[in-house]
């Protein structure tokens, strides 16, 4: 989601086990939430398991709040590094950010336009979606498709869509101006931005295909970022004074999105608690955090297969439904596992070789009738921030 994320040379090194530990059960929850909300697999669950079925139906959603916080956790650590030197590249940020979300989501969309066919072909069930138009797949290739009120070709393309908003807006406090700020970061209006997104903005349908209606979970997870390396007393008052904020607009109205979000933040601000615990766990986290994405984008073409697959099959009147469960989960996994090596890390390198190819032709940023250094910013600083984004 988002979210996001990875060669060993350019990521292994900064990668975090709470981080992974984090998408990787939050991938795996979405995944189980959309095999109890579509198809035979669902009904099957509702029936003989209905208390499972119902908590993961309305609860298994509150995931894309984890994957919200730590996308905003990862973009602070990243920028916040930079906060006092000017040579910061605001306009290629967006872009990258923009290639690297986009690039192995127009694969998975070829997947899923290809499986929705197959289901079309064997199942008449409603979830499946239609054949798209031209200009409904680029709307999607854009991030468009909700604002221009397409339906959505697979699940979680609006969540690519709004944490790539969100990074955008992010970049644009940062960096109004002529880069990111010298004095500092401007943490107290991200906090006051978040407090204000789930007083006034979250919640309002009309907003939900924006960056606003979500930035009270992202921004507590940009504040959680500043947070976890604040060294002042001051700083660590103003963190826990956001954190009481939080926790008091929840005993006035409980919000279950907000609790997660909240936890979550908590969570990573003071990681070194989870450290012991999760080194051990270092290498299944790492390698399953590595393809959450991956997992995030294949599984409901794989979902679509398996339901269509069994939605005839007598077996599922007999078989226990946790275990269709547990093998289209298993299956995902492998499916995301080879997206992954296939489509994600090879259209990075891709991406690295454009980017490096075109840094050529760039002119020095202060040459006459360049454009300025904010814009496109040095090649080096960028590898350092995306490098510690993934």
């Amino acid at each position: 989601m988002a979210c996001a994320t990875y060669p060993v040379t350019g990521s292994e090194a900064h990668r975090l086990p709470l981080v992974d530990a984090l998408r990787s059960t939050a991938a795996l929850t979405i995944v189980a939430h959309h095999l109890a909300l579509y198809g035979p697999l669902s009904r099957a669950l509702a029936a003989r398991l209905p208390d499972v079925s119902a908590i993961l139906v309305e609860y298994g959603r509150y995931a894309v709040y984890v994957f919200l916080v730590v996308a905003g956790f990862m973009a602070a650590r990243a920028l916040g590094e930079c906060a006092t030197r000017p040579e910061v590249p605001a306009l290629r940020l967006i872009l990258r950010r923009y290639l690297r979300l986009v690039l192995p989501l127009a694969a998975a969309l070829v997947l899923a336009i290809f499986c929705a066919g197959v289901a079309r072909h064997w199942s008449t069930e409603d979830y499946v979606p239609a054949a798209p138009s031209l200009p409904q797949f680029l709307a999607h290739l854009g991030l468009l498709q909700g604002v221009l009120g397409f339906e959505s070709l697979t699940t979680g393309v609006w969540y690519v869509a709004i944490e790539l908003q969100l990074f955008a807006a992010l970049v644009v406090l940062l960096g109004w101006r002529s880069g990111l700020p010298r004095r500092g970061f401007p943490a107290g209006l991200l906090g006051l931005m978040a407090l204000i997104s789930w007083l006034c903005w979250h919640g309002r349908p009309e907003l939900d295909n924006w960056a606003l209606y979500f930035f009270g979970a992202y921004g507590l997870g940009v504040v959680a970022g500043w947070a976890s390396r604040a060294r002042l007393q001051g700083q660590r008052l103003f963190w826990w004074g956001l954190v009481a904020a939080h926790a008091g607009l929840l005993a006035l109205d409980w919000r279950g999105r907000m609790a997660v979000a909240l936890c979550t933040a908590l969570l990573l601000a003071h990681r070194g608690a989870c450290a012991d615990v999760l080194v051990r766990l270092a290498a299944p986290l790492r390698w399953l955090g590595e393809r959450s994405y991956a997992l995030f984008l294949v599984h409901f073409p794989v979902l679509m297969l398996v339901n269509t697959l069994l939605g005839e099959a007598t077996v599922l009147a007999a078989a226990p439904p946790l275990l269709g469960f547990a093998l289209s989960m298993a299956l995902a996994v492998v499916v995301a596992a080879v997206f992954h090596a296939a489509v994600e890390l090879r259209g990075m390198a891709w991406l690295r070789a454009g980017l490096s190819a075109l840094s050529h032709f760039a002119k020095p940023a202060h040459a006459p009738g360049s454009r300025p250094l904010w814009l496109l910013g040095p090649k080096r600083n960028l590898s350092q921030i995306m490098a510690r984004m993934r």
